[in-house]
């Protein structure tokens, strides 16, 4: 159970804005997804902690939204994975 919702609701919030709303929810809420015309795009899971993680496929999204999100992950150091590699920190390549 997640003790404190507030880096989560901020995550939603914000991304929310730069993707639009979500389309599916799953595991009361703790799992939230984006579709384009596609298939599913993103997808934020909160972890027990409270944190925002985010897993972006790349084939699937809208470029302008797919760019804004990475932006405001790095920007808010929300755990970031694009097609399952991980972009978490300044050491990534």
């Amino acid at each position: 159970m997640v003790k404190d919702w507030t880096d989560a609701v901020w995550a939603i919030t914000n991304i929310s804005a730069l993707a639009g709303a979500f389309t599916a929810s799953a595991s009361e809420g703790r799992h939230l997804s984006w579709a384009s015309e596609k298939d599913y795009w993103m997808h934020l899971i909160i972890c027990d902690a409270g944190k925002p993680r985010v897993l972006i496929y790349e084939w699937f999204a809208p470029a302008d939204k797919m760019w804004g999100v990475i932006g405001y992950c790095k920007y808010n150091d929300i755990h970031l994975e694009i097609d399952g590699n991980m972009y978490d920190g300044d050491d990534n390549e």
